[in-house]
């Protein structure tokens, strides 16, 4: 009914001045008929009122309803005679309503035309925006689920089917617990009122019934109690298995090392018991005792022993690393531990990308080693400085460890394996030095005035393979940052 009131009563006339045009137009072609025809045609003059009330107010309605009802008392066939006052009052009335009512039709339909253009807008830039999240969703590399309070998967992308091992378009629909079942306790619990947002490690299952270690991310949205949750999966099953490889070797060069060491304090025990027996062998009647046969035999066994047991690592390693990444990794472990002990650290970075002779984990632990020294050296002081400090020096790195701890009273035992003056087993430093020591380098402690100096030398690492658009590529700073 609307539309077709909309259609009856629009006015085609846009503009104000052009609605008085028209409006004048038609009073006076329809005054000029109702005086020469003798039939009275005062019901035509609701046709201008139409077309001009949609552009003027209820006061000018009013006036132009009166001049109307003037106009066709004026010249009907009883012009102001009988019955006068009835019929002027309904003629007044009738024009009058005719143009609020054209006028509020007119309204209406401006507002119902803006509200309509306002919500195609809306709808327009709703789906172009659904299209964009979409698309992102779609190229996103990382696999991406949407999923109900039921657990039920209502997105998926590309990257999510390629990872579970499932057809195209196959997850949506499906449980995600088959695949997930840690989300399972995770959606059971994250019916509270506030937003999940948590990263869990969990096993994974794929399709074929593979597993693999996931890093999911989760979110939530909606309602309390029925929140959906957006899951973005990170297969880490090679990160798992690189890592456990490489502490796998550390744990064996670690092992290696310590034993190196026992071996060692074994093997000059040995010498010492040597000498010993040696003398007991040139005085008179031991000789020829059973007693120093014995022991020469155990004696000689332990020293066979520790000579298949004793290798120290003296062979060079030509794995490559960047000074800076190892740094890097150093400073984000100890910063809080300094921070919480109230030590100040000074980082005084590279030159440049440097690439040094050097296994990165292997050099981490070095620096970690030395790092927890400084630390433990410095907790009970009121000056807690520590800076690390790095120089060239020829084809060599330099790296320094500088504390303001106390100057080390006995250098010479630092070293030295199981010493008596160590804090703990006394293999940390002797394990550090053997580190850096098996790929080139050196430790060594270097006596200051003030405080406590660590420097462990590196090999600049040099790499005549590559071209010099590549060398000068590995050398922009830009690059390593």
């Amino acid at each position: 009914m609307d539309s077709i009131l909309f259609r009856w009563f629009r006015s085609p006339v846009k503009s104000r001045r052009a609605a008085f045009y028209v409006c004048f137009t038609t009073t006076a072609v329809i005054a000029l008929a109702d005086w020469f025809i003798n039939i009275s045609l005062g019901l035509l003059y609701c046709i201008p009122m139409l077309l001009v009330a949609a552009h003027l107010k209820t006061g000018e309605i009013v006036e132009v309803a009166f001049i109307y009802t003037c106009l066709r008392e004026s010249l009907g066939a009883f012009a102001w005679q009988v019955d006068v006052v009835p019929r002027v009052i309904t003629a007044f009335v009738a024009f009058s309503v005719v143009g609020l009512f054209s006028r509020e039709i007119n309204r209406r339909k401006k507002n119902a035309e803006a509200h309509a253009q306002e919500l195609a807008e809306q709808i327009a830039r709703c789906e172009a925006y659904e299209r964009q999240l979409l698309s992102i969703v779609e190229g996103s590399p990382a696999p991406n689920l949407i999923v109900n309070s039921a657990g039920r998967v209502m997105m998926a992308n590309q990257s999510a089917h390629h990872l579970l091992r499932c057809p195209d378009h196959s997850l949506p629909g499906q449980l995600i617990d088959a695949y997930l079942p840690g989300l399972q306790a995770l959606r059971e619990t994250s019916r509270v009122h506030r937003l999940v947002r948590t990263l869990i490690e969990c096993t994974g299952q794929r399709l074929g019934g593979e597993v693999f270690l996931a890093h999911v991310w989760v979110s939530s949205f909606g309602t309390p109690d029925a929140a959906g949750l957006n899951v973005v999966i990170f297969d880490a099953t090679e990160q798992l298995r690189a890592r456990e490889e490489v502490s796998l070797e550390a744990l064996a060069t670690g092992a290696h090392v310590i034993m190196s060491a026992f071996w060692h304090e074994i093997h000059n025990l040995c010498a010492a018991m040597r000498l010993s027996v040696n003398s007991l062998g040139r005085r008179p009647g031991v000789a020829d005792a059973e007693e120093l046969a014995a022991l020469n035999s155990l004696m000689t066994g332990l020293e066979r022993l520790t000579a298949s047991g004793f290798r120290p690592e003296t062979g060079l390693s030509f794995d490559v690393a960047s000074l800076r990444a190892v740094l890097d990794h150093l400073r984000i472990v100890i910063d809080p531990w300094f921070k919480e002990s109230g030590i100040t650290v000074r980082w005084y970075e590279p030159p440049d990308y440097l690439l040094i002779r050097a296994d990165h984990h292997g050099l981490l632990q070095v620096c970690l080693n030395l790092a927890r020294n400084a630390s433990r050296a410095l907790e009970p002081l009121e000056r807690k400085e520590f800076s690390v400090i790095t120089t060239v020096e020829g084809d060599h790195v330099l790296v320094r460890f500088h504390n303001t701890g106390a100057p080390i009273s006995e250098p010479d035992q630092l070293f030295r394996p199981f010493h008596s003056s160590a804090g703990g087993t006394g293999l940390g430093l002797y394990v550090s030095r053997a580190i850096v020591r098996s790929f080139g380098g050196d430790l060594r402690y270097e006596p200051v005035n003030d405080g406590c100096r660590f420097t462990v030398v590196l090999e600049r690492a040099a790499l005549p393979f590559i071209n010099q658009e590549v060398r000068a590529l590995a050398e922009d700073p830009r690059v390593a940052s």
